[in-house]
């Protein structure tokens, strides 16, 4: 019973460090996109400066759609974050039975987005799927431990996912000036 605790805790250790790389990633992303962010938004100040309202409009376009890749960027590494966190502190059995499910269904749900975001990131996104499928398979073959309902987990999956996308947003806002509000 032992050795079996030791290989499960190994493997929720094995899908923390896929993880952890994941969220280093996703925050290197952000990063990137707060750069380019900035500078296109010097660019529309610059071209409503010279009086070139087309250029402006372009540029603050482009600026929409880099907000929106940065709020589901910082959304998924939220989210990321918040699955470490909580595989992290379950240690026990029991515990762990009851969030692998749900974990693996946040990450499931947010592995298109990172793929969009980072495709070269896919494959290690697709590791850890397989290490929480693996993880689960392990746990399901248990004996005498009884699984309880994950009704609660989805809930706090549905909870996470909500939470994670205000703090996205408030991260947005709070880093990012906003633009003129008339650019025409």
């Amino acid at each position: 019973m032992f050795d079996r605790r030791k290989k499960r805790l190994e493997e929720v250790d094995r899908v923390v460090a896929g993880l952890t790389v994941l969220r280093d990633r996703l925050y290197r992303r952000v990063s990137e996109l707060n750069r380019r962010h900035k500078l296109l938004f010097e660019q529309v100040v610059a071209a409503k400066s010279e009086g070139d309202d087309e250029r402006a409009v372009i540029y603050a376009n482009e600026l929409k759609q880099l907000r929106a890749m940065m709020n589901l960027t910082i959304r998924n590494e939220l989210i990321v974050e918040a699955v470490i966190n909580r595989l992290s502190t379950v240690r026990d059995l029991e515990d762990l039975r009851n969030y692998v499910a749900p974990i693996r269904s946040l990450v499931s749900s947010i592995a298109p987005d990172i793929r969009g975001i980072l495709p070269e990131v896919s494959v290690h996104v697709q590791k850890v799927q397989s290490d929480l499928e693996d993880l689960s398979l392990e746990m399901g073959s248990v004996p005498n431990v009884i699984m309880r309902p994950l009704e609660p987990d989805e809930e706090e999956v549905r909870r996470i996912l909500e939470e994670a996308g205000e703090v996205a947003k408030r991260r947005l806002r709070d880093s990012t000036p906003e633009p003129p509000s008339r650019v025409l």
